[in-house]
């Protein structure tokens, strides 16, 4: 027996295409596709800029202009010590088994993935702190990278529910409200 169901959105779901390069940010652009990036913010306003450039030099409108995103670790407690420590005890477990992957299939990792939560923030590529913080660095990133929409991870390594379930609460309530004027999907 074969059961198709058909997709809700028509024509069909929006695609995200990871970038590591300014040839495929523009190739995104050209393609009507959306983008979205995990390297450091400094090194994704490189890719940003060109999408929007390929994108003009399509002639299509603004309005149809596909989204430039990243997608970012974010841990949010209301001290920013525990948040810290809460992320980098998770990232540890999925460093881990991010490296065993390309260990296991023999392919040198590449560095743009650091060992610690705490460098990989430091490189502006995760968050984890206050809510008050969480603001400032999502502002920073869109400023910095040319964005207009971030994913976030809420769960990743060994966060638990109620780890995941505190970030969750405090981004609606906290972070969320301080990017609902703006034209950017926080």
């Amino acid at each position: 027996m074969l059961i198709v169901l058909p997709t809700v959105q028509r024509p069909r779901p929006p695609l995200w295409y990871g970038v590591g390069s300014v040839e495929r940010a523009e190739w995104a652009a050209r393609n009507g596709i959306n983008l979205i990036a995990l390297r450091p913010p400094a090194a994704v306003r490189a890719f940003t800029d060109r999408f929007l450039e390929a994108w003009q030099e399509t002639g299509r409108p603004a309005q149809e202009r596909p989204l430039r995103g990243v997608d970012r670790p974010l841990v949010i407690a209301e001290n920013g010590a525990e948040a810290r420590r809460i992320a980098a005890e998770a990232h540890g477990v999925f460093h881990h088994s991010l490296m065993l992957l390309w260990d296991h299939a023999g392919i040198t990792p590449p560095t743009h993935f650091p060992p610690t939560f705490e460098l990989w923030q430091k490189a502006g590529g995760a968050f984890a702190g206050t809510p008050e913080q969480a603001r400032e660095f999502i502002a920073e990133q869109i400023d910095v990278a040319g964005l207009d929409t971030m994913n976030f991870h809420l769960a990743f390594g060994n966060i638990s529910f109620d780890h995941v379930r505190q970030t969750a609460e405090l981004f609606a309530a906290e972070v969320m409200p301080a990017f609902a004027e703006s034209e950017t999907t926080a």
